[in-house]
């Protein structure tokens, strides 16, 4: 098992070693032991306290089940609480569950509006899921000139195989004019919104 990215549930990417040292650092001792209840038990501990991080954390281990019940609505309500302190993995959880409709009705419209804030803030995972709604249209018009934006940007953050496949096969049906003005806007996403988030590290 991956220990840095750990994917849990369909689509859902909790990165359980970013941010600061002290919030969670027990429980992610313990999630990297496999020990998924002790895990547990201390991300609720911080979670209760308000700690971002941890309620993100404890969300991601309510939509696989791990060291929990899978529960749908208190992995949504987790993920609510640490998205609304701007903590950009839970946003990018919360924008999942709203595409989805899981814990909470589909919502298209709250979705795009999740994944932006996390994606603007070098959330990957975000970056990825906003180039999936602009390339099909989901809750938004049809853009691959966004959608190839996006991807290239999710690809250039993590050096990730999957976007950069995606951006190519898009880059196929566009037209060459399509493709300057989406590499250029990528150029600008990457300068804005994975520049400074690598910077802060």
């Amino acid at each position: 098992m991956n220990l840095r990215k750990v994917a849990i549930g369909v689509g859902v990417v909790s990165v359980l070693c970013s941010g600061p040292a002290w919030a969670g650092a027990a429980g992610e001792a313990a999630f990297r032991a496999g020990d998924y209840a002790a895990a547990a038990r201390d991300f609720m501990e911080e979670a209760d306290m308000g700690v971002a991080k941890s309620q993100s954390h404890l969300a991601a281990l309510y939509v696989g089940g791990l060291g929990v019940p899978q529960d749908d609505a208190k992995a949504f309500g987790w993920y609510r609480k640490a998205a609304e302190q701007g903590y950009a993995n839970a946003q990018y959880g919360l924008g999942y569950m709203y595409l989805e409709g899981r814990g909470v009705p589909r919502d298209y419209g709250k979705a795009l509006e999740w994944f932006q804030k996390a994606a603007r803030k070098g959330q990957a995972g975000a970056q990825n899921g906003l180039a999936t709604m602009y390339e099909r249209g989901t809750g938004v018009s049809r853009d691959y000139v966004q959608a190839y934006a996006w991807y290239n940007t999710s690809a250039a953050n993590l050096d990730d195989l999957g976007a950069a496949t995606h951006r190519e096969i898009l880059e196929a049906r566009m037209k060459p004019a399509q493709v300057q003005e989406a590499q250029k806007l990528s150029r600008e996403y990457f300068e804005k919104y994975v520049v400074p988030f690598r910077v802060a590290d």
